[in-house]
């Protein structure tokens, strides 16, 4: 029987014991049930412990800071369009794929937008618009001086101004108190009309150009436009409320069940296929297999090189380490 330095120097100098090795892997992986990997059984307690040991580690929330920083720091913004770093036929798949008919349920828009922020919104909106319109109305009021036989209606109209001009923040307090009185019995009418625009089958061929057209408007801007708006998001408030998120979730007594159940609903869609069942015919496979063979591969023959490996076999094959090393 060879031993450990034998069979270390025969995988070091045959890259071909590797490279079979690696397919040997590779097969097995895709041939193998899920069932065995997606046990709620086993995986639901290990990823519950992994979350809530996540959670309870000190330095993670500077760990985001620190590494949204340093991803910050790589961007070179520049006034070339969003456009310009994507691949040219990328804008026109997205518009399409967006720009398909579809009307969601009624009772979920209403819940998106029948709440406070968005009520104080066009509340907001509606009391400007309709007092702006109440000013303009007033002040573009016709001079009927002019009109023969008017001497009446002018006079009451130059009148009327006169009074205005006197009292003018009089008028102006009682138009804005008028506004808002209006407003605020409309404002549930138009929400209304929101919901019903938005859930209507009858405009739902509208709603899709609306978002192929977002799709240009936003590729066209300036890519720094967008490094501008990160740059008004703090890392240390990303990384706070990261970890915030990450601890509701740890404290949910429910949690391992939840996940249990998640992974139980995922193997009833799968079966008892392997993954190379799963993805039968799709071409993903035969399509991603050349390029983790050679990733995998090439750090095999990175291990296999090391002190590390080298002590391994030997405590495998002769039970102790080589006397030698590389």
């Amino acid at each position: 029987m060879a031993d450990a330095a034998t069979i270390l120097a025969r995988l070091r100098s045959d890259p071909a014991l590797v490279d079979a090795g690696v397919d040997l892997l590779l097969d097995d992986a895709l041939a193998q049930p899920l069932g065995g990997a997606l046990d709620p059984a086993t995986l639901a307690p290990g990823l519950a412990a992994a979350i809530r040991a996540s959670a309870e580690a000190e330095g993670l929330e500077g760990w985001i800071s620190a590494a949204l920083g340093d991803l910050r720091g790589q961007l070179r913004p520049d006034q070339r369009p969003l456009r310009a770093h994507l691949p040219p036929a990328l804008p026109k798949a997205i518009a399409g794929a967006v720009s398909h008919p579809f009307t969601p349920g009624r009772e979920l828009v209403r819940a998106a937008v029948n709440h406070a922020a968005m009520r104080a919104m066009m509340r907001t909106v509606l009391q400007r618009t309709l007092y702006d319109f109440g000013k303009k109305m007033w002040s573009t009021l016709p001079d009927t001086s002019k009109i023969p036989g008017s001497g009446f209606r002018s006079r009451l109209m130059d009148m009327a101004k006169g009074v205005a001009s006197v009292v003018g923040s009089e008028v102006e307090r009682q138009l804005d108190d008028r506004v808002k009185t209006f407003v605020d019995g409309a404002l549930a009418s138009a929400i209304d009309i929101v919901i019903d625009r938005i859930a209507d089958p009858a405009h739902a061929d509208e709603m899709a150009a609306w978002r192929a057209d977002m799709v240009p408007a936003i590729i066209n801007q300036p890519q720094v436009r967008f490094v501008d708006e990160l740059d008004k998001v703090k890392d240390a408030d990303v990384a706070a409320d990261a970890v915030t998120l990450l601890r509701a979730i740890a404290a949910w007594e429910d949690l391992e069940g939840a996940l249990s159940r998640a992974l139980a609903a995922l193997l009833e869609v799968i079966g008892p296929r392997s993954l190379a069942e799963v993805a039968e015919g799709s071409g993903l496979v035969e399509a991603w297999r050349p390029l983790v063979r050679d990733r995998v591969a090439f750090h095999a023959r990175r291990v296999i090189t090391s002190e590390g490996f080298a002590a391994w076999i030997a405590r495998v094959v002769d039970g102790e380490a080589p006397a030698t090393s590389d």
